[in-house]
């Protein structure tokens, strides 16, 4: 009786403790999600990216993300392969044997290899994602050092140039793309911003209707320039300020009505000019090293928008092809296109392959349309892009999209949730744009809805803003320095959970740009300071040698001892550069600058016919081809031959 007594106060009592402990777990899970919940709206708040990263950490630590991160098995992606990729490296590496790493390198340096840039490995943590691909990515990138260091001698600075040549052509390059939407479109500043201050800023900036507008204002400014454009009062605003209660909404609507337009064009136009100056693309592009791409619409039904840039259209202003975008939706009055002419006077753009209307009658559009001429193509054949950053802002796509990363990184329930909703959103929006379709093919649908059917912008990383309701009554306002700021912020905030994506997705196109412009410095000091040896070399042969002969003489400076001489320094330029490239020192002097995929190499500078009667008028140290007897060789499209003491100070 005893013994059965003592079992059953003993289930009794195992019973109640796990009744206990149940019950302690319930309330722990309540409370941890109440907690995690907290501080998830409290981290897509944060004032500062210090704040965000502190409260980030925490958040992985509280989640147990830190300990998904240390685990490498995972069916997202190929973790043997990667496991397996990063032993044979570190071997290869330890052994020394450079062209072994170049052929293990070469052989598997792709941007999602075995699937590690898959957009799931990055939803479970905020700081990053799987350290076996982490680790993987810094062994890459360390070999790809390594490679290019010189004390590997026995491989020639020429082959290490063509290596990293060839592997960053097949890797491709990442672009930028900014798309949207009204005053939404300042947002984009701030997705600027943030991959600016951590170096992850591609230099292909594409923009379209409002998009144009912040692309514009980036382009044209250097590294150095361009922190001051996100500090309040960075953006000249003064021709809105001018415009006063005459912006107000009941004009607007007014001139909607009577003239087909919301805004006025002309204040748009005084306020981009004051900010980015009467620059052409292509000037620029000298200044800066950014590469801008603007999209403007075509009125032709056989054509879609035009992309342009500084190959396409090197001398349009940058200024009048923004104001022509941002028209691109109706919201402003149409704007012609001005370029500069040879004297550098303003001039109106008229090919006659473009014809520029009122986007409000009706036309074709098909941003996106699938189509050998669209402007992602475009962008891909002249700029050799597979990566596509795009920051969406488009009010109208904007409440249908997920606001990424943020959402996927609550709870599991939270994320199923999210995706369903996702897709429902999709399943609505495709089918809106299927009976609207159904419309613009009968040809009653007005060319602003065929505008929103037929844009389908896609990217490999898509940020999109958190917007609330009362953001779309400031749709059409005109912007101030305190909203600036305000979408700034948000568009920081949208970026701040995409930037450990973002840095292994750029990880290794970076680092192939950064050896790449380091070994070109290399060569170019190294060919410019044996070709001015060297023909110092030879001249003075070829003086003495002559003075032997025939008494002292001066040696000018098409006598056929110079022409020897700079023979022979082409010769020894071609040796260090590789054939084919010591035809021209100038060729040299090129490779010291950035040069992005894309960017048009100059073989040489132009020649100049000689004129025997000019050489009496040469002074003893001045050659016929002296870039001070032909001001447009100054141009600075081309490259500064470097006899020019300027250029030459500036190498050395």
């Amino acid at each position: 009786m005893d013994s059965l007594a003592q079992i059953l106060a003993t289930v009794t009592s195992s019973l109640l403790q796990l009744i206990i402990y149940s019950w302690k777990g319930f309330w722990s899970m309540i409370l941890d999600r109440n907690i995690i919940e907290r501080m998830t709206n409290e981290l897509a708040h944060s004032e500062s990216f210090d704040e965000w990263l502190a409260k980030a950490a925490e958040l992985d630590i509280l989640t147990g993300s830190d300990v998904w991160r240390s685990n490498h098995h995972s069916n997202i992606y190929d973790y043997n392969l990667i496991l397996t990729r990063r032993h044979r490296l570190k071997a290869i590496r330890e052994s020394g044997d450079v062209y072994a790493m170049m052929h293990l390198l070469r052989s598997g340096l792709l941007r999602n290899l075995g699937g590690i840039t898959d957009p799931r490995l990055f939803c479970h943590s905020y700081l990053g994602t799987k350290h076996l691909i982490e680790s993987y990515m810094d062994e890459v990138v360390s070999q790809l050092e390594q490679v290019a260091d010189p004390k590997h001698v026995e491989l020639p600075r020429q082959a290490k140039i063509d290596f990293f040549m060839e592997t960053r052509q097949s890797f491709g390059s990442s672009a930028l793309l900014l798309h949207g939407g009204a005053s939404f479109g300042v947002y984009h500043l701030g997705v600027v911003k943030t991959l600016f201050e951590h170096d992850l800023l591609p230099r292909i900036i594409s923009g379209a209707s409002a998009g144009a507008l912040m692309a514009a204002l980036v382009c044209v400014k250097t590294d150095d320039e361009l922190p001051s454009v996100f500090e309040e009062g960075g953006i000249d605003l003064s021709a809105f300020q001018r415009v006063g209660e005459k912006g107000n909404l009941s004009r607007k609507i007014t001139r909607l009505m009577t003239q087909g337009y919301l805004l006025d064009i002309k204040v748009l136009q005084d306020c981009i000019q004051k900010n980015v100056g009467n620059l052409t693309f292509d000037e620029a592009f000298k200044k800066t090293k950014r590469v801008l791409n603007i999209t403007v619409p075509s009125s032709s039904k056989s054509e879609g928008p035009k992309l342009l840039n500084y190959i396409t259209s090197p001398n349009v202003l940058i200024s009048s092809a923004a104001c022509t975008a941002a028209s691109m939706l109706g919201f402003y009055s149409t704007a012609d296109l001005l370029a500069k002419d040879k004297s550098g006077n303003i001039i109106k753009w008229t090919p006659s392959a473009a014809n520029y209307t009122n986007p409000i009658t009706p036309s074709f559009f098909s941003y996106g349309a699938v189509g050998p001429e669209t402007p992602l193509v475009r962008l891909s054949e002249l700029f050799n892009v597979n990566h596509f950053i795009v920051s969406q802002a488009n009010p109208y796509i904007v409440p249908f999209m997920s606001r990424g990363l943020r959402d996927r990184k609550s709870g599991m329930s939270d994320r199923l949730a999210v995706v369903i909703l996702e897709k429902f959103a999709k399943v609505i929006l495709a089918e809106i744009k299927h009976r609207m379709g159904q419309l613009n093919q009968i040809g009653i649908l007005p060319h602003f809805f065929v505008q929103l059917v037929e844009e389908k912008v896609s990217g490999n990383v898509t940020i999109v803003p958190e917007v609330q309701l009362q953001d779309f009554s400031t749709l059409i306002s005109n912007p101030t320095h305190k909203s600036i700021q305000y979408w700034i912020l948000k568009g920081e905030q949208s970026t701040w959970p995409f930037l450990s994506m973002l840095k292994y997705r750029l990880m290794i196109e970076l680092a192939l740009d950064r050896i790449l412009l380091k070994l070109r410095e290399e060569a170019s000091a190294s060919a410019i300071q044996a070709g001015i040896s060297i023909e110092g070399q030879q001249s003075n042969g070829a003086r003495n040698h002559r003075r032997q002969k025939s008494g002292p003489k001066r040696l000018t400076p098409h006598s056929s001892s110079a022409t020897a001489s700079r023979r022979e320094s082409n010769a020894n330029v071609e040796a260090v550069t590789g054939p084919g490239k010591g035809e021209s020192v100038s060729r040299v002097v090129r490779m010291t600058s950035y040069m992005e995929p894309g960017e048009q190499e100059f073989s040489g500078m132009n020649p100049h016919q000689h004129d025997p009667h000019q050489d009496h008028n040469l002074q003893p140290h001045q050659h016929a081809d002296d870039p001070d007897d032909h001001p447009d060789s100054l141009d600075p499209g081309r490259p500064t031959p470097p006899s020019d003491p300027k250029r030459s100070k500036s190498l050395y």
